[in-house]
């Protein structure tokens, strides 16, 4: 008999301490960039105080926030066969 084993759930927040960490100034603009076309592209933003929220890109360019703090980022980018997740972390200066 097979037995199921427990996977541990991704964290974006674990997963940003494996690299270093981008400084940027406020308002700064990121351009993400994917090898193929993706048909979608959702950012989620979590901040240090664990506030979590959507963020909307501008074609692919993201605006980081106006205040100073520790933001990581995940981007899943999604096509017709498949998807992928991205994780990076800014600290906004």
């Amino acid at each position: 008999m097979k037995q199921a084993k427990k996977l541990d759930p991704f964290s974006p927040m674990k997963s940003a301490n494996s690299f270093g960490t981008l400084i940027v100034e406020k308002n700064s603009e990121i351009k993400i960039e994917l090898d193929k076309k993706a048909t979608f592209i959702t950012v989620i933003q979590l901040n240090e105080d664990g506030k979590v929220e959507e963020v909307p890109l501008n074609g692919n360019v993201l605006t980081v926030p106006a205040e100073e703090g520790y933001y990581v980022y995940e981007v899943v980018g999604k096509w017709k066969n498949g998807e992928t997740t991205l994780v990076f972390d800014i600290d906004v200066n």
